[in-house]
């Protein structure tokens, strides 16, 4: 989108989220304003600066916003934050600028899961309101975030063409349609020691632990497979994290496959180790 708009020489400056313009950096990295084409690029995540979202600075001389992220559907993945403060930044200094809102779908589904978050857990990793797995598009997650703070803006909703459908990985760690599928849930693992996968080719969908033994995974690969075989198979393996948790170190683990696209409920299989 951005090529496109720069080809017509109309691209004023861009706005970089937390993994970057080609989500090439890591969770939890800076980075840093840059030029690309020639035009300004704005860190969104600017850790040196202490810069986590939207500034005024960054819209002057801009006479419309187009927003077009790639969200996942769930509350801790940081994208829909940047986004819910360019809102409230466009409606706190730039009354009246138009919005055009890429309504791109939903890659998790239409599916809702989890509970909304409490008021004093609300952070950068979960926005006030936000249920765990929200089950709604680029354009419904905009409207939701405007009516619920009351922000007067004027957007415009684009409909993405599935026709044209090309999957970018919105960042390192979420390479393919399978760990979007598996990220709802798995990404519960973050807040454990196990790995979550991590520094492999198969992140969110490999984890486990170099204390684990092989004849644990089988025996919890097994009840679980028995318990929810028709939603998905967990297969017993070894893996060695090139960074991240237990860089270096032999893991035993599992690889998680999830075996109804149609309507995987993720929260539900991974809380049912």
């Amino acid at each position: 989108m951005f090529d496109l708009i720069a080809d017509e020489g109309k691209l004023h400056c861009l706005l970089l989220p937390e993994h970057g313009l080609f989500s090439e950096i890591q969770d939890q990295e800076n980075v840093d304003d840059v030029r690309y084409r020639g035009v300004q690029c704005y860190s969104l995540y600017n850790k040196r600066m202490k810069v986590t979202g939207a500034e005024k600075y960054m819209a002057q001389g801009c006479d419309l916003v187009v927003i077009d992220i790639f969200d996942v559907g769930v509350r801790y993945y940081t994208y829909s934050t940047h986004m819910f403060g360019l809102l409230r930044m466009l409606d706190t200094y730039y009354a009246g600028m138009p919005v055009m809102i890429i309504d791109r779908i939903n890659p998790a589904g239409t599916r809702i899961e989890g509970t909304i978050i409490q008021e004093e857990y609300t952070s950068f990793l979960g926005a006030s309101g936000m249920i765990h797995r929200h089950g709604m598009s680029t354009g419904q997650l905009c409207r939701w975030h405007i009516k619920s703070n009351k922000l007067s803006i004027n957007i415009h909703d684009v409909t993405f063409d599935t026709k044209y459908f090309q999957f970018i990985m919105p960042s390192p760690n979420l390479p393919s349609s399978e760990s979007l599928m598996v990220y709802p849930g798995q990404c519960f693992w973050e807040a454990t020691t196990l790995s979550e996968g991590r520094g492999t080719t198969r992140p969110f969908e490999i984890f486990g632990h170099p204390d684990l033994t092989v004849e644990k995974a089988e025996q919890i690969s097994q009840m679980f497979n028995q318990k929810i075989l028709k939603l998905a198979f967990l297969r017993p393996i070894k893996f060695i994290p090139v960074y991240h948790k237990h860089k270096d170190k032999t893991c035993t683990g599992w690889q998680l496959s999830i075996q109804n696209h149609l309507n995987p409920s993720c929260k539900l299989v991974s809380i049912t180790y």
